[in-house]
């Protein structure tokens, strides 16, 4: 897939999406088309240092099912002062350069406008809302 197309991809299903968990699958299910395997997952700033030991991260880091397996993250405005970061971990046989770096890096970019025009917050699961 060329990369430009799948950052318009991207823009345009964060466009579409009902809400934001709507967008993060879309955009989860389309990366993982280019990569093999894909794993996105939203934490606040502050608590993302631990990414790498979530379970679902971790799995896929110690599989041999892909031979290319990496991490990427990027921040975001979650709303209101909160920063977030989407965490990007993806398996594969090899796409091409840091193109999914740079598509992780344009999702987070996405999902803060998503959450800026719908005056929306992120709230995690592990938050009380």
């Amino acid at each position: 897939m060329k990369e430009r197309y799948l950052l318009d991809e991207i823009s345009r299903r964060v466009r579409e999406a009902a809400g934001f968990a709507d967008a993060l699958e879309s955009i989860r299910l389309l990366l993982e088309e280019e990569a093999g395997r894909a794993i996105l997952l939203v934490r606040f700033a502050k608590t993302a240092g631990s990414h790498l030991r979530e379970k679902p991260i971790a799995d896929l880091l110690e599989s041999r099912e892909f031979p290319v397996r990496s991490v990427y993250t990027s921040r975001f405005d979650a709303g209101g002062d909160r920063k977030a970061v989407l965490i990007g971990c993806f398996g594969s046989w090899g796409a091409s350069g840091d193109m999914l770096e740079r598509a992780t890096a344009h999702a987070a970019a996405q999902l803060g406008a998503f959450l800026a025009r719908t005056n929306r917050e992120v709230f995690l699961d592990n938050e009380a809302a």
